[in-house]
């Protein structure tokens, strides 16, 4: 039987009142037989009347008397279920306050992840005639794969496997960009390093136009201008480091000077246009309307 179901006032409890009153009625009924088997007894006060009416009745009176040690083992008993349920009780409501707690702060954890998501987004944006959408809910389980409110155990633990893979991805494009002005520069690497990041961020773009390495995969990018994709590329490039920045920051990281990329911004810009014989290029047609990749 549980606690709960055990949990009454002591005066409504059988076994008080069977404690109480069990004794007493052994006692009263050997009283009774002690009674009618000794001769007709009369009232007597004198110290030897006193001392033969205690020795006829002492163990009737003895029995009586348990009721009082019986009562206070059961009150002790008593006591000790109502600490039990306490006990219980508050357990239940320390688990369901720590359940709500948990499930709270992970939805708190996800909005927090979605809001700066988003101001990056939209501080990016602006003025530039393009609307920047991140899928946030799959890049927080990427980033986050381990959250959940009923994993106890998590705490906020991020995948250095993706963080990893983005940091590797954005020290080639850096590393390419630096080459720019030169001959060295290899459009190849620096597009595929491009992708990595850009679809890492579940990045996409409003307008976009898609571009891609020839017989190769294609990225949904800004559209900005047909004839300069090299825009769109590095305009591509340049929101989603906005993106891996608030995402290294929110998770503690906030030295993002590796990221810096304004010096060979235009540089890598010109290079990219100067091999636009290599890519996959729109000469016309641009969906606003299509998936994003």
């Amino acid at each position: 039987m549980s606690i709960k179901k055990e949990h009454r006032h002591l005066l409504r409890t059988w076994y008080f009142w069977g404690g109480l009153l069990i004794p007493l009625f052994l006692g009263f009924m050997l009283s009774l037989v002690v009674l009618n088997a000794e001769p007709k007894m009369i009232a007597c006060y004198t110290s030897k009347c006193l001392q033969t009416f205690f020795d006829l009745y002492k163990f009737p009176i003895a029995i009586m008397g348990i009721s009082l040690p019986l009562v206070a083992m059961v009150a002790a008993i008593h006591r000790s279920l109502e600490a039990a349920y306490q006990i219980n009780l508050v357990s239940e409501q320390l688990a369901e306050n720590v359940k709500n707690n948990r499930f709270g702060n992970y939805l708190k954890h996800r909005e927090g992840f979605d809001k700066v998501i988003q101001t990056v987004c939209a501080h990016d944006a602006k003025g530039k005639g393009i609307e920047i959408d991140v899928d946030t809910a799959t890049l927080y389980g990427e980033v986050f794969p381990e959250s959940g409110y009923k994993k106890v155990g998590w705490n906020g633990e991020w995948s250095d496997l993706w963080i990893e893979k983005m940091d590797s991805a954005a020290a080639i494009i850096l590393s390419e960009m630096k080459k720019a002005s030169g001959n060295q520069f290899d459009a190849e690497v620096f597009f595929k390093a491009a992708g990595t990041v850009i679809r890492g961020m579940r990045l996409s773009h409003t307008p976009f136009v898609t571009i891609g390495w020839k017989g190769g995969s294609r990225l949904l990018l800004p559209d900005y201008d047909c004839d300069n994709f090299g825009l769109s590329l590095m305009s591509g490039v340049a929101n989603s480091f906005g993106i891996l920045i608030v995402i290294r920051s929110y998770l503690g990281r906030n030295n993002s000077d590796d990221l810096m990329m304004a010096s060979w911004y235009v540089d890598t810009i010109n290079a990219l246009n100067s091999q636009s014989e290599k890519f996959d290029i729109p000469e016309v047609e641009r969906d606003e309307n299509a998936p994003a990749v």
